[in-house]
């Protein structure tokens, strides 16, 4: 980086003091927790506020009657409504009700069925009072509405002599911003900037971009500025400078910084295409994921880049869009997309695809088949988008196609108009290179990863070094080669059948014929013995 562009010494310091005394200025807590301000009963407790006000439908949609950073009281509300006694709920005048249902001495949501429809409340000049039941307060039941009210379809909604709700002060978390901005960026003039904040916390922070310590407005016609995304068409070498994103609630604010540092474009570029991003023109070339050496985005997330272009056919042949020694995403590359947040994915416009299908919130690739045809992808333009689905992803499903296969759409292939480019994911070239296997594996056998090796038909063992056969091989034969090697007297696949020598039979006869000679000289002998006797 140039000298003259480097940030002077102390200017963090002047910056956090100056977004102190902004915030300090801007973010007042309220008074109470109307949203008028005040309280008009229960003063003596610092979560609960009575306020006055009416609205249309269920009771949950009456949030606007509370201050920011309060809501109507419900029944996840139980701990601070035991604190409010009998006393207590007697001495404010009118009736507040809360979300709730009272039925049967209980603390229930309350909704439109005949068992969870007795409006939860507060105040004297609410219609149904009972000292001696239980309910959501500490001691004693009142009621604003009760009974037959889903008949009338008016269960757990305002209705005449109602005077107001019931406020309970949210949980406060203090703002943390979510997004990995790098220390340091560059870009060539002339492209545009895109820059995203995403921050969690109670209330939901407010999200500001401030440039050198001065707060962003949209003055600039050049500049966009969407739910925490700060987009600058065009950059020119003035637009240098520091960035910082802040998030502030109630409970206190988190701030991120990057430096951009212009450089003045001095190629010889005849065409700029208003989509295209060029960040940090220091990247090594084989970082740079996409074939033009561009990002669309996920700039923050090693290993994967989005990256903008068409291609023919199925999304796999979209490698035509990644760099040397990048492929599009699949579902092999789980080390990668398991680092896409929720917050990531959508903070992009488009829809860029990846090789790999969300089938019942699962991993597989995108085959085209049943179970194996909704592609994933990322970007605030996808087809649909569920944060409380499973996918490939760290959180969230997001579906490319998702409800446009009917109409005949190839489910893994590149439609014009509704992707606008791929996921590119770095290969891994430990991946590539051919496992070895201590020691060899033998008789042709190949190796494996984890030292295995898988054994052609005929042998086995951890190093493929023992012969087998389908079935063993009998009367003394030995297996080799998937082959039963028999002894002379055998023969057949297995060794199954003995052989017979072809001279017995001609042995046999003349052993008969010996056997038949001695038999008739004894029997010659034996009368001529009883003849001389």
């Amino acid at each position: 980086m140039a000298e003259g562009s480097r940030r002077p010494r102390g200017f963090l310091l002047c910056s956090a003091l100056l977004y102190i005394t902004i915030l300090k200025s801007e973010v007042k807590a309220e008074s109470g927790g109307c949203a008028f301000g005040g309280s008009e009963g229960l003063v003596s407790h610092q979560k609960l506020s009575v306020c006055s006000g009416t609205w249309q439908g269920h009771i949950k949609k009456a949030n606007n009657i509370c201050a920011i950073g309060w809501s109507v009281c419900s029944h996840e509300d139980a701990n601070l409504l035991k604190s409010i006694s009998w006393e207590d709920a007697m001495t404010i005048d009118g009736c507040f009700a809360f979300n709730a249902a009272q039925d049967g001495g209980g603390c229930r949501p309350c909704e439109t069925n005949l068992e969870q429809d007795d409006l939860g409340a507060v105040g004297r000049a609410c219609p149904h009072q009972n000292q001696g039941q239980t309910s959501c307060i500490g001691s004693g039941r009142i009621d604003a509405s009760c009974c037959v009210d889903t008949y009338f379809r008016r269960s757990c909604s305002f209705r005449p002599g109602i005077t107001g709700v019931l406020c309970c002060k949210k949980p406060e978390q203090q703002p943390e911003i979510e997004t990995v901005l790098p220390p340091e960026m560059k870009i060539l003039s002339g492209f545009n900037l895109t820059l995203t904040c995403h921050a969690s916390g109670l209330p939901e922070p407010n999200l500001r971009w401030f440039r050198d310590g001065k707060i962003i407005h949209k003055k600039d016609t050049r500049l966009v500025l969407d739910k925490g995304a700060l987009t600058l068409s065009r950059v020119e070498e003035q637009d240098t400078g520091a960035y910082s994103c802040v998030a502030d609630n109630l409970s206190g604010f988190d701030r991120k910084d990057t430096f951009i540092t212009v450089v003045k474009n001095d190629s010889q570029i005849t065409e700029i295409k208003s989509s295209k991003i060029v960040i940090s023109i220091e990247v090594p070339e084989e970082e740079m994921g996409c074939h033009d050496n561009s990002i669309e985005g996920l700039h923050q997330v090693p290993g994967i880049v989005a990256c903008h272009g068409a291609w023919k056919g199925h999304v796999k042949h979209g490698k035509v869009l990644c760099a040397q020694g990048w492929s599009v995403c699949n579902h092999n590359d789980q080390k990668y997309l398991g680092l896409i947040s929720w917050q990531d994915a959508n903070s992009m416009n488009g829809c860029y695809a990846y090789n790999a299908a969300n089938n019942f919130g699962r991993c597989r690739k995108c085959s085209g088949k049943n179970h194996e045809d909704n592609m994933g992808g990322i970007g605030r333009h996808c087809s649909q988008r569920r944060p409380n689905k499973s996918s490939c992803l760290a959180g969230g499903r997001i579906d490319v196609f998702y409800g446009h296969k009917k109409s005949g759409i190839p489910s893994c292939s590149y439609q014009p108009g509704l992707v606008s480019g791929v996921l590119c994911c770095k290969i891994d070239k430990s991946k590539n290179d051919k496992p070895t296997c201590s020691p060899t594996c033998e008789n042709d056998g190949k190796c494996m990863e984890g030292n295995r090796c898988k054994c052609k038909e005929g042998y086995k063992g951890a190093r493929c070094q023992i012969s087998t056969c389908k079935k063993p091989c009998k009367n003394g034969g030995r297996c080799d080669s998937g082959k039963c090697l028999c002894p002379a007297n055998t023969k057949g696949r297995f060794c199954q059948h003995n052989i017979v020598p072809r001279h017995t039979n001609k042995e046999k006869t003349r052993d008969n014929k010996k056997l038949k000679k001695g038999k008739d000289q004894k029997s010659e002998k034996k009368i001529k013995k009883e003849k001389s006797h």
